[in-house]
């Protein structure tokens, strides 16, 4: 999903949870809807030795258009992290909203790809990921 959707999730959805908690909560939440995709530019970092942030952007739509060939990980956005973060909440409960606003960017991205008719293009687990990744040739992973 296009990081402009991500700001706009954060945008509509910031507003509600100002109503049911407060400023400062309502912040964190719309911030981590959105820089959870700091993986990505990670993952361009590591993969292409580029700091190009605009080489990132053509990076990943090169992949969206080969979509239905090819299978990666985008690590932030994987079940292990969501449950570390859960686990950090018992030291520092404002990470339950940080979790939060991972989980919802992790709904809005599974329902777009699931509406592109590609569900499982990306691993939702780091553990998925070096299972299917045996599957593929090196040039279908990314």
């Amino acid at each position: 999903m296009k990081l402009s959707a991500h700001v706009a999730q954060g945008i509509c959805l910031g507003p509600v949870a100002y109503y049911l908690t407060d400023l400062r909560t309502a912040l964190i939440f719309s911030a981590s809807v959105v820089l959870i995709d700091i993986d990505h530019y990670l993952h361009y970092i590591y993969r292409k030795k580029n700091l190009s942030v605009r080489g990132m952007f053509l990076f990943y739509d090169e992949i969206w258009d080969r979509r239905g060939a090819v299978f990666g990980i985008s690590v932030f956005h994987t079940a292990e992290v969501l449950l570390l973060l859960v686990a950090a909440c018992y030291w520092y409960s404002l990470l339950r909203v940080v979790a939060a606003g991972f989980l919802v960017h992790m709904l809005f991205d599974f329902l777009h790809l699931l509406w592109h008719r590609v569900p499982f293009c990306r691993a939702l687990s780091i553990t998925e990921y070096f299972i299917r990744k045996k599957k593929y040739s090196p040039e279908m992973i990314w």
